[in-house]
């Protein structure tokens, strides 16, 4: 399983209807973000919600890594991509559009891991 879910993965993980993963995360029931149009989970909070909804003791496990310790400070978009699991031309029409803040030297763009944490907070169904 990918550390950033999409809503598709949620639906087959979870084995509920589309429209259910859409009102469950638009009612902050299932941890995720909303970036742009669209939502996203990390694996590591969709699998503490549903431990702590489980119904009996839960086994002991590793903890999952945070998804962004795998980057440095300062990102490309084909890393920011493949965080998100979207496409390069989404993220740089982010970039474009604002978005996302990055940094463009006339040929490519670079985001500070700070503005991606930034819209992470922007996006959250979760105070």
């Amino acid at each position: 399983m990918p550390s950033t879910l999409r809503s598709d993965d949620l639906r087959d993980l979870l084995r509920i209807r589309q429209t259910t993963v859409s009102l469950w995360l638009w009612q902050g029931k299932i941890p995720g973000y909303l970036i742009g149009h669209s939502w996203i989970a990390f694996r590591s909070e969709v699998r503490e919600w549903l431990e702590s909804t489980a119904d009996g003791p839960v086994p002991p496990r590793e903890p999952d890594p945070d998804p962004l310790d795998a980057y440095g400070d300062v990102l490309t978009v084909s890393e920011v991509a493949g965080l998100f699991r979207m496409s390069r031309q989404t993220i740089t029409g982010w970039l474009r559009d604002g978005v996302l803040g990055g940094r463009f030297d006339g040929r490519r763009w670079s985001v500070e891991k700070g503005a991606v944490l930034e819209l992470l907070r922007e996006g959250s169904n979760r105070p």
